[in-house]
């Protein structure tokens, strides 16, 4: 019988096919490993807690809370947790508190989608600077460098401050390392600084760690053939053993992602259990 490292159970994800399950533009997941209980990200709004429920998973027994980044498809949640007990610590980049927006190219008009969280909930709020082990083998890692030149810094969103927009640069965006047996299991909510540039960043903290597995919205679905060839080629080069491709990385490269990596490849949508 095989035995297994961790479970992901995915909460909230922009696809579902189990009857009951809801689903929405964002991500919610549920990481158990050892004895640590994770919940990592919140989407939008209450249907992590509505399909935690269905689920049948207490979420009142959580050890921490993670933000990847303060998006409104991530962190929009947050409010909500008042509805369970026991709130653990949030562990979340204090740049993701800076007021985030989007433009929209029609009317070149800006609309807000960021973040915006009750006292209540900041109070559990723990702030992750650079990189920090918040459990034993269990990692934080931000502003995280752009190096590759085929992984354009993002463009369309925008910070204000001091009520100026400048180009926001997702430095605010972490990624959950797990240190486990057989390498690291890496975890992205949207990989806005470029998922390969993501992975050389670890694989250069973590020197002589394997990549073990990889879930991740890639942030795709507008990328060219160019960059999504390239990323797909050099994802192939880790030899990682089990990718699951999720949220922004967008349906045609996951599909293509499924092709290439065959049965490395894990589908990932709300309801699905991932053991590893």
């Amino acid at each position: 019988m095989k035995v297994y490292i961790m479970r992901i159970t995915v909460l909230n994800e922009n696809m579902v096919y189990r009857k009951k399950l809801i689903a929405e533009h964002g991500l919610s997941l549920l990481v158990e490993t050892g004895d640590k209980r994770i919940l990592m990200d919140t989407g939008q709004s209450d249907v992590f807690i509505k399909n935690a429920e269905i689920l049948g998973i207490d979420l009142n027994d959580l050890d921490a809370i993670i933000i990847s980044h303060g998006h409104y498809d991530h962190g929009g949640g947050l409010d909500y947790l008042n509805e369970i007990d026991n709130i653990p610590s949030i562990y979340i980049s204090e740049k993701a508190l800076i007021p985030k927006f989007s433009i929209n190219k029609k009317n070149n008009k800006y609309y807000f989608n960021g973040i915006e969280v009750n006292d209540n909930i900041k109070k559990h709020f723990h702030y992750i600077y650079n990189k920090e082990e918040i459990f034993k083998g269990i990692y934080l890692v931000n502003n995280i460098p752009y190096k590759n030149d085929f992984e354009n810094k993002p463009s369309g969103f925008y910070l204000k401050q001091n009520n100026k927009m400048s180009m926001d640069l997702m430095y605010d965006e972490q990624i959950l390392v797990i240190e486990t047996s057989k390498g690291l299991s890496l975890f992205m909510g949207c990989s806005h600084m470029g998922v390969m540039n993501a992975i050389s960043y670890i694989k250069d903290m973590f020197k002589g760690k394997k990549i073990y597995s990889l879930f991740a919205g890639m942030h795709l679905i507008n990328a060219d053939k160019s960059r999504i060839d390239k990323t797909i080629n050099m994802l192939k080069k880790e030899n990682i053993d089990y990718i699951m491709p999720c949220h922004c990385t967008g349906y045609k490269v996951s599909a293509k992602i499924s092709e290439e990596f065959e049965d490395n490849y894990v589908e990932v949508q709300c309801g699905s259990v991932i053991e590893i």
